[in-house]
């Protein structure tokens, strides 16, 4: 289709790294956000190769290469005893993937200043503060509206997160239902960790309705530590919530010390606590010449690590299709048919992924068994995946 004019609202993971794959491929991108500033809190992110693909498809190699940590494996303990279960290798080997793509560890701030500057160094304008309360298609444009905003173009791209405001304009609202856990969250100064586990690994101890990982970031200056653990209810979907510090230490005190003695280097004032919530896949994502990308159409649990993957493979897959149909209603309703099952079946794994995590007795030995002979393997469906096959693949059928 001809080169046409974008609005993308949200200036997350998602919504960036669509903006720079459309402006490659010659498009003129907005993008509106609506904080005024990126959040000076965050936590860590993992990029593997299925999502390093398309960062490096558009020229960030060497910038993600500068912030980020590169695990190498990463270590299934047993939540007691600190025993090793199996070693998963994360950064693939030169011929595993056909070609080689890295696994990468980076902080969230860290991924959004980088891709930020991308997008400053190609002249996409992203315009900061900027709240969108309206979203509209017709048949030769589509328009966004806020107290300061009112713009239109060929078609617009809501990328604004898990409470997608574009999604309730389109759609109507939808109504997430709490998993039963509750994550927390704390990022350590490495200086501060006296641990036997080099900076560069990884870890996941799995234990009886809990688990925590641990990971580094900012090349391995930093390691970023989850741990999850089941209750009865939680009301708020918000990942910036304060958390108390003294009840994570109660609540995993009987765990290894290497367990607990990260918990208690998580600066109070930085603890963090989250209730996880499941949403069942959309039944659509596009109307006309408008769609959705990343969180705001498929939220994912945490328990792949495909969160923000999801949305780079959306990205990339969202400018292919535009570029290579005839029309802005076509390409957004191919994007959505490639996308859907791949994102409804990472949804899935994830969810079964945060029962597998949490099985006790002699269910939790079988896990432990089966992980310490399958080992990376179960991972490499997922971090093999070429999305710009998928859509040639697609449009050569």
């Amino acid at each position: 289709m001809a080169r046409d004019d974008v609005l993308i609202v949200g200036a997350g993971i998602g919504g960036l790294t669509v903006a720079l794959c459309l402006h490659r491929l010659g498009f003129d991108v907005k993008v509106y956000e609506q904080t005024e500033q990126t959040a000076s809190h965050g936590a860590g992110i993992q990029l593997s190769p299925n999502a390093t693909r398309v960062l490096h498809e558009i020229g960030l190699a060497d910038p993600l290469a500068s912030i980020a940590s590169e695990p190498g494996v990463i270590e299934l303990r047993h939540w007691r005893t600190g025993e090793r279960v199996t070693t998963a290798q994360l950064s693939p080997a030169k011929d595993t993937y056909r070609s080689s793509f890295p696994y990468y560890h980076v902080h969230r701030r860290d991924l959004i200043a980088c891709l930020t500057q991308a997008a400053n160094n190609a002249s996409i304008p992203v315009y900061r503060g900027k709240r969108i309360d309206d979203v509209g298609v017709n048949g030769t444009y589509a328009w966004i509206s806020g107290p300061t905003t009112r713009e239109r173009a060929s078609f617009i791209v809501g990328a604004d997160g898990i409470h997608s405001r574009v999604r309730r304009c389109l759609f109507g609202s939808n109504t997430p239902s709490f998993s039963g856990h509750v994550a927390w969250r704390g990022v350590i100064s490495t200086a501060t960790i006296d641990t036997k586990a080099p900076s560069t690994k990884a870890g996941l101890w799995w234990g009886p309705k809990k688990h925590v990982v641990r990971y580094p970031v900012r090349r391995g200056q930093y390691i970023n530590v989850v741990c999850v653990e089941r209750t009865s209810q939680w009301n708020n979907e918000s990942w910036n919530e304060r958390g108390d510090q003294t009840k994570l230490i109660a609540a995993f005190n009987d765990w290894h010390q290497d367990v607990t003695q990260l918990i208690e280097k998580i600066d109070p004032d930085a603890c963090y606590r989250w209730g996880l919530f499941n949403h069942a896949p959309l039944k659509q994502w596009s109307q006309g010449r408008a769609t959705l990308l990343g969180d705001a159409c498929h939220p994912t649990l945490p328990y792949l690590a495909q969160g923000a993957a999801m949305a780079i493979e959306d990205g990339a897959v969202l400018a292919q299709c535009v570029s290579k149909s005839s029309s802005a209603e076509d390409g957004l309703a191919t994007y959505e048919k490639i996308r859907r099952k791949r994102t409804a079946r990472i949804q899935k794994l994830s969810r079964r992924n945060g029962h597998i995590f949490h099985l006790i007795g002699p269910a939790a030995w079988a896990r432990d068994m089966l992980a310490s002979r399958a080992g990376e393997r179960l991972l490499h469906p997922i971090h093999q995946y070429d999305v710009f096959t998928s859509v040639n693949k697609h449009f050569k059928e």
